[in-house]
């Protein structure tokens, strides 16, 4: 995600056709806790003190390199944490069957990035939407002759869809239940 992409609002990114796995460029509302994470948009200029665009809203760490974090930062990042190498003075303990020990440093069961899909999917179901709004969300192609006579992008329905994921996954982390 690069701040090129957000709208000038801030509550759109359009994700380019090249980098969208059904290759057609995809719009996606940005709700508020996806603004709250991506944060401010603008970095100060050391020398000048001018605010600036910043550039990848995902950085690479390291700053000699202008690119964004690898597509398989999160994937290993859950993974790393779900099987965290338990040590004893700086050495890894070792279990009777001669496999490192480790710890769920998450707490929750084996998941994947992709799976945050799936949820957001069925919880939007479960909101009430229709399979033609989340479709619109995941940016699924549509079939058959639908794909030639429907041409609505479903904005205004993207955008309800993921303000009511927004405020059902506010619910959930804060411990109070909401639809």
């Amino acid at each position: 995600m690069h701040t090129d992409e957000i709208d000038k609002n801030g509550r759109w990114w359009t994700i380019p056709a090249e980098r969208s796995k059904n290759k057609k460029a995809h719009r996606v509302y940005l709700a508020d806790l996806a603004l709250e994470l991506i944060g401010d948009l603008t970095v100060t200029e050391k020398k000048t003190g001018k605010d600036l665009p910043k550039g990848f809203i995902f950085a690479c760490p390291d700053d000699k390199k202008i690119q964004p974090i690898s597509e398989k930062s999160l994937s290993k990042a859950i993974r790393r944490n779900l099987a965290w190498p338990v040590l004893h003075k700086g050495n890894p303990i070792y279990g009777a069957d001669g496999k490192p020990v480790t710890e769920n440093r998450l707490g929750v069961d084996y998941f994947t990035p992709h799976d945050g899909r799936r949820t957001a999917a069925t919880f939007m179901s479960k909101l009430g939407f229709m399979d033609e709004v989340i479709d619109a969300v995941l940016n699924h192609t549509k079939q058959g002759i639908i794909k030639t006579y429907n041409q609505n992008k479903y904005d205004a329905e993207k955008q309800q869809a993921l303000e009511a994921w927004d405020r059902k996954l506010k619910s959930i982390i804060i411990g109070k239940e909401s639809n």
